[in-house]
């Protein structure tokens, strides 16, 4: 694992973060569950050097990874490009178009206005599936986490859908150590949400 910039990179999967890798095989396993049968349209927002984009896409989802550091897209377009997985270098907002849902894992803690960006996804997505630092297992600190700012308790992030117009309906999260493997429960190190917007039903 190679990290430049704050940001991990790598051009094999092996070479990309277990804990990393296992967020996205989750969402792609979702797709596939709960989606089954139907050309599905996803947004990576944040999407790094773009290795979820390409597992996104290849469980059969027509992906588009977003990230403003041209960086990582151009290290995105060389490497993890294929026919269902393309890149945009821009920040999240509304003229990407719509899609099923939007996938936001790591992004929210370093963002400056969390509820502007999760409300951005609410026009782009009817379904979020996104990840934050527990701040009950990885306390928050200027020092230990120069790159964000802040971390959630499992009742902050559920409040935080909440507030930007979401109802969260699946509770997950991963541990810190061992196999990252993604668990019901927000008790874990990193919490996943997945929350549908008000106005597609509870």
């Amino acid at each position: 694992m190679a990290i430049r910039d704050g940001r991990q990179w790598g051009v094999a999967i092996d070479e990309i973060a277990r804990n990393h890798v296992a967020r996205y095989t989750f969402a792609a396993d979702w797709i596939k569950d709960r989606l089954p049968g139907r050309e599905v349209t996803a947004l990576d927002a944040g999407c790094g050097c773009g290795y979820g984009t390409y597992l996104l896409a290849r469980a059969g989802a027509k992906a588009v990874g977003v990230d403003r550091h041209q960086d990582s897209i151009t290290s995105a377009r060389e490497t993890w490009a294929q026919e269902r997985a393309s890149f945009c270098a821009q920040p999240v907002s509304p003229e990407l178009g719509m899609f099923d849902l939007a996938v936001a894992f790591e992004v929210i803690e370093h963002v400056d206005d969390p509820p502007a960006f999760l409300r951005t996804l609410g026009l782009l997505a009817p379904v979020v599936i996104a990840s934050v630092p527990n701040e009950e297992v990885q306390p928050f600190s200027e020092t230990g986490h120069p790159d964000h700012k802040r971390h959630y308790t499992p009742n902050q992030f559920t409040a935080l859908f909440d507030a930007c117009g979401f109802h969260v309906r699946e509770y997950w999260s991963q541990t810190i150590k061992e196999t990252y493997r993604v668990v019901p429960g927000p008790d874990g190190g990193t919490m996943i949400y997945v929350a549908r917007r008000f106005d597609h039903g509870a």
